[in-house]
């Protein structure tokens, strides 16, 4: 469907419907619906313009269905959780997070699942590659500030949720990609909600410790190309992909596997426990930088200049 406006615009209710019904069966191939029903909404990536009526439609069914098919992977429990069983152990507490043997470090705000599993599952798992499937989707439900879907993901995710994903260091960086998209677009980019979500970051230090370890890798993927470590004709292939077409997080580390080439994280938001073997693959890398964060820091540039003289100047900002 992708750039295909004539067949998405002509696609009924009922071609979406059955769409969302074989993207939410048991079976991993059919999660690629997922991404038809993105396309269904923007035909091209490249192109801003929307299908207004397919995002409200995308929406409906999406919060008619939540509760039959998508309970286990988007649920909340009652807040305070301990997390034992895979290597990793959290305690949370009204939102303060303590943490046992300094293994894997855990944010579960008031409960949301999301991020217990992008911890303790592997890509590949079935359960892990739907939650990303579906939070893609759901981000671009709220894209172009269309409100059913702004209230749908706000409904889902705190902006605390979507926050403390992008800026834990035991979260891969590709998952982070859709959630930085909701950020984006159910925050940030919106009618009414962008200015105090604007705040919340710009005095959120760990974002922009976030933000420059971000910068210090594209830094490094720089340097390997000025070094001709990595094959400029395929990289601008798969960028192109990257920019026109809806491609899966799993369909695209596929895709891209050529290009796996590892860059060391240079520090973290804890920079004493950083290891020098801690590495990020260049695709998951180029898949979070492009769809993920430039355009999340383009918006929210936008915004803070706009919004300037409203905020208030966090400490140490320079």
């Amino acid at each position: 469907l992708t750039g295909n406006v004539d067949i998405c615009s002509r696609l009924s209710e009922g071609d979406i419907k059955k769409m969302f019904q074989l993207a939410n069966s048991d079976h991993q191939e059919y999660y690629e619906f997922y991404v038809t029903l993105e396309a269904a909404m923007k035909v091209s990536k490249s192109s801003p313009n929307l299908l207004k009526n397919h995002q409200d439609l995308v929406s409906k069914i999406f919060f008619d269905y939540i509760s039959e098919y998508l309970r286990e992977i988007l649920k909340h429990n009652d807040g305070n959780q301990r997390l034992t069983n895979d290597g990793y152990q959290c305690l949370t507490n009204n939102g303060n997070q303590w943490f046992a043997n300094d293994e894997y470090q855990c944010f579960v705000n008031n409960g949301n699942q999301c991020l217990t599993t992008l911890i303790k599952y592997k890509n590949n798992d079935i359960k892990l590659n739907q939650l990303l499937c579906v939070c893609d989707m759901l981000a671009t439900c709220a894209e172009g500030q269309n409100t059913s879907g702004v209230g749908l993901c706000q409904s889902i995710f705190t902006l605390e949720d979507l926050i403390n994903i992008l800026v834990n260091r035991y979260v891969s960086i590709e998952k982070k990609k859709p959630f930085a998209r909701l950020l984006n677009w159910a925050y940030i980019n919106t009618e009414k909600d962008s200015l105090s979500s604007i705040d919340t970051l710009v005095n959120n230090v760990l974002f922009w410790v976030h933000l420059e370890q971000c910068a210090l890798l594209i830094d490094d993927f720089s340097a390997l190309i000025q070094q001709q470590k990595i094959d400029t004709n395929k990289l601008r292939l798969l960028l192109n992909i990257l920019m026109s077409q809806h491609i899966s997080i799993q369909k695209w580390m596929e895709t891209s596997k050529d290009i796996n080439e590892p860059i060391k994280l240079k520090r973290s938001i804890e920079e004493e426990e950083m290891t020098d073997t801690q590495t990020v693959p260049l695709n998951s890398l180029l898949l979070y930088i492009v769809d993920g964060i430039i355009p999340l820091m383009t918006t929210f540039c936008k915004q803070l200049k706009a919004d300037s003289s409203e905020l208030m100047t966090p400490r140490g900002m320079v």
